[in-house]
């Protein structure tokens, strides 16, 4: 064996340390303390606050802005500004197909946004496929 304590002599350790008193480390009941009972730290950031004055200029801010998308809507009908340029679906004129293969018909009929959007994407995927990009 490795000289490892007999049976005889792990006794008599323990009865000597029984005897003695044992005492803890001085700072282990303050450490102890400071875990349990964290001090609190004096508040020195303060919560951010935004001035009434700022808010209420924020939103009459975004009330002008919508209100101005609204009024700037184009209309198609200035006459009735409740209906926001609408059409109902007895004033829309009837399209046929025919109508729609005719050039009279496209050449007199007003280019909307979304005619000028589906002929720029129309380009653009013919420029690619014909690869001039």
């Amino acid at each position: 064996m490795k000289n490892y304590p007999t049976d005889e002599e792990l006794n008599a350790f323990l009865e000597k340390l029984e005897q003695q008193e044992l005492y803890a480390p001085e700072h282990l009941k303050e450490e102890i303390m400071k875990k349990i009972f964290p001090p609190e730290l004096p508040k020195t950031e303060e919560k951010k606050t935004v001035p009434f004055a700022v808010y209420v200029l924020k939103v009459a801010a975004g009330m002008a802005a919508a209100l101005t998308l609204l009024i700037v809507n184009p209309f198609r009908d200035g006459s009735d500004i409740s209906r926001a340029g609408v059409l109902q679906e007895e004033d829309r004129p009837r399209i046929t197909r025919e109508d729609l293969n005719d050039p009279e018909y496209r050449a007199k009929k007003p280019e909307t946004l979304f005619d000028r959007l589906n002929n720029g994407v129309r380009e653009a995927k013919e420029k690619i496929l014909a690869n001039d990009l």
